[in-house]
């Protein structure tokens, strides 16, 4: 299933989610901002703000994720200008409602998803048009909200495919995963210990330098590209709220 609309190579909903909270039994509740520069051919076209909450229903953890993204680019080729929001709710490890409101180029595209049973839904809104997508549980393992690269296991020869529900696109792709190394990144003169893990499906190839930090899952740096072009995203500030 493809995604209603075109948009160009420096689209950043597909570098979302940058910030994902895991936290095991017992750990305290907080919640972590983290701001990004979005670079491409070299020049700085936006920024984006990811913050993730934590809080306790019925005896679960519940993540509430929320991210802004603002672009606006202007090329001899090529003008654009995006702005997104994206919104989604872990309760019990698994995804349970997703939304994104997103502009582009002036046309407005609306998603919402919700689980529903042994299934997952979304209700896409685009140029007036109106449409529904039904996803089985039982078809993938993970969601892309997830980011479970930061804390799989991988096999001996450091590779695994998964099958991720990719919110972006709203299907099920399989997407094989290599780990790279491990290694540290520098955010404000601070020192993060990380994995490079770079994975690849149907509709992305990226790399993505990723750790823990404080219980959050953070994606400190991805470059990733398509047939369209590429794009870099790094952290530039990190901070608990």
């Amino acid at each position: 299933m493809r995604r209603l609309g075109i948009l160009p190579f420096f689209l950043i909903p597909a570098v979302i989610p940058l910030l994902f909270y895991v936290l095991p039994a017992g750990s305290s509740t907080g919640s972590t901002r983290v701001r990004y520069d979005v670079v491409a051919r070299g020049f700085q076209i936006g920024k984006a703000v990811t913050s993730v909450g934590v809080s306790g229903e019925e005896g679960q953890k519940v993540i509430r994720f929320v991210n802004k993204t603002d672009v606006d680019a202007s090329f001899l080729w090529v003008r654009c200008s995006i702005h997104s929001s994206e919104l989604a709710t872990v309760k019990g490890g698994k995804l349970t409602c997703y939304s994104r409101q997103e502009i582009n180029k002036g046309v407005s595209l609306s998603v919402t998803g919700k689980l529903e049973d042994d299934s997952f839904r979304f209700d896409v809104r685009e140029n007036g048009g109106k449409r529904s997508i039904v996803i089985p549980n039982s078809s993938y393992e993970h969601t892309t909200m997830e980011c479970p690269e930061a804390l799989m296991d991988f096999k001996p020869d450091g590779t695994r495919t998964v099958r991720i529900l990719d919110t972006e696109y709203m299907e099920v792709v399989e997407r094989n995963y290599r780990l790279v190394r491990e290694c540290s990144y520098k955010v404000n003169g601070k020192e993060y210990h990380c994995r490079i893990v770079d994975f690849k499906d149907p509709h992305k190839s990226c790399r993505r330098w990723i750790g823990v930090d404080h219980d959050a899952v953070i994606v400190f740096r991805q470059d990733g590209k398509s047939s369209n072009g590429s794009y870099s995203v790094r952290a530039t500030a990190l901070e608990q709220i």
